[in-house]
């Protein structure tokens, strides 16, 4: 009987995984602003042009010589750009209300993360949300986190990720961002 259930259950898991949608993927393409860090404070809604953003393909960041794309501190080393942004869109062609998000970051130092205009993560930033904020804590170089996104839903259609990536001092050596999310379907409690 035993075995019985723990052959269910890892045929739950593995199909969940093998159904899992790969949403936006790592290395994909933002929108991303690193110039002088003044931005409307609607810059992470849906609705926010960012049109005239630079778009490229992730990881992001400078110092560490892993980049694909090499971004901007500012003009001075010793007073660096407290925050970078990205934003990115995607299509969500099903309902997902039976499934659950899980969001991996690659972030150096501390990021706060929307999806469609709603602050669903932030890491190693303090609860209050003020421009040039600086990361609290920074994490362990090169290390993906993975985060379930609970109570979180997608839209049918177009849906908005925007990040905002902020760095420990301005004397920071080094910034890096790249975003994985992952859409795995829920899969009900089997009774025995």
């Amino acid at each position: 009987m035993i075995k019985r259930g723990l052959f269910i259950l890892v045929s739950l898991v593995f199909f969940a995984q093998a159904h899992a949608a790969e949403l936006i993927a790592p290395g994909s393409q933002w929108r991303y602003f690193d110039s002088a860090p003044e931005l409307p404070p609607t810059w992470y809604l849906p609705e926010f042009d960012d049109s005239r953003w630079p778009i490229d393909r992730a990881q992001f960041g400078y110092g560490e010589e892993d980049e694909h794309t090499v971004t901007h501190f500012g003009p001075d080393k010793d007073n660096k750009y407290p925050v970078q942004y990205f934003r990115t869109t995607f299509v969500q062609h099903e309902d997902s209300l039976n499934s659950q998000l899980i969001l991996r970051l690659l972030i150096d130092d501390g990021a706060r993360v929307y999806l469609n205009g709603v602050n669903v993560y932030q890491l190693n930033l303090p609860a209050v949300n003020e421009p040039h904020q600086l990361a609290t804590n920074s994490l362990i170089e090169h290390v993906w986190i993975e985060v379930p996104l609970a109570h979180v839903t997608l839209i049918q259609g177009d849906n908005t990720l925007a990040v905002s990536v902020h760095q420990l001092s301005p004397t920071s050596s080094d910034l890096s961002f790249d975003l994985a999310l992952v859409n795995v379907p829920v899969v009900p409690p089997t009774r025995e």
